[in-house]
């Protein structure tokens, strides 16, 4: 599952490369737009439309009923019992085509947020580093936590000495960004005497490539959240290593929502204005 979640991170970066130069939010609504044109051709492949169209008509039917005979509460109430019952098999025939899209639903909006969830972090502004020792593989938290050491690259400069919590085994630092030219800034923690550390990239610019405030060991969490910079070694000493960007929030009349939400809104929208188009029935 390791190698996937890293193939899949390897394909959209592939995959983006069109929409390198646009806007955050016309990405957004470009995916949006794909993603509801992809979803409603697998939902009619998936499923079976004419049974669908059938009880969807009988539904209708029967509420057309309710407010035709609204006078007659005994035939209200039964053709009530009939749109539940008929509500229950159409349930049933969309229930398989949903399962499927529920899968490229999960797998895009993995990958914007990894894209767009997070503020870079800007020049001279400040931002916490924390690392988190693995206690099933350093035997003595203790002693080792003393050692650890972070490292950055030339346009981040550590400004607080490590502020060390035994009990949790968590190692903090404040940064800040004084160079914010490229994407190659960096934060390194490690063991003193030990050659083996953990690189964690900090993005103090925006790009489409996929990035997380948190880098950590593979677990089922990291499958579909943090995974955009691969994982730590199982055999590293640390469990992960967090970098505190700011959410991002965009735009949508007059909320400002995260862009996983806005996601999803812009697709429902566009999959209404797309179905007569595909020609399916939902």
């Amino acid at each position: 599952m390791e190698k996937a979640a890293i193939f899949l991170n390897q394909l959209f970066d592939v995959l983006w490369t069109p929409l390198s130069k646009t806007p955050s939010y016309l990405d957004i609504l470009i995916v949006s737009a794909i993603s509801a044109l992809l979803f409603l051709i697998i939902f009619k492949k998936t499923s079976n439309q004419d049974m669908i169209r059938y009880y969807k008509n009988k539904i209708i039917a029967y509420i057309l009923e309710i407010r035709l005979y609204k006078d007659r509460p005994a035939l209200t109430l039964k053709n009530i019992g009939k749109i539940l019952g008929y509500n229950m098999v159409y349930l049933r025939y969309t229930l398989v085509p949903l399962v499927v899209i529920i899968i490229p639903v999960l797998i895009i909006s993995i990958q914007l947020f990894n894209r767009f969830g997070h503020m870079p972090i800007q020049k001279d502004k400040g931002f916490i580093v924390c690392a988190e020792l693995d206690k099933k593989v350093v035997p003595n938290i203790s002693k080792t936590i003393e050692k650890v050491q972070c490292d950055t690259s030339d346009g981040i400069l550590v400004e607080t000495p490590p502020m060390r919590i035994i009990s949790d085994g968590s190692i903090y630092w404040r940064a800040r960004v004084i160079r914010s030219e490229g994407n190659d800034q960096f934060i390194r923690v490690s063991i003193e005497g030990e050659p083996q550390g953990v690189d964690k990239k900090v993005l103090t610019s925006s790009i489409k490539q996929g990035f997380s405030p948190e880098k950590r060991k593979c677990n089922l969490d990291g499958l579909f959240v943090d995974n955009a910079e691969g994982f730590i070694s199982e055999t590293s000493p640390f469990k992960a290593v967090t970098v505190g960007y700011r959410p991002a929030t965009y735009p949508f009349l007059a909320w400002r929502v995260d862009p996983v939400v806005l996601y999803f809104i812009l697709t429902l929208i566009l999959g209404l204005l797309f179905k007569p188009i595909v020609k399916v029935n939902i």
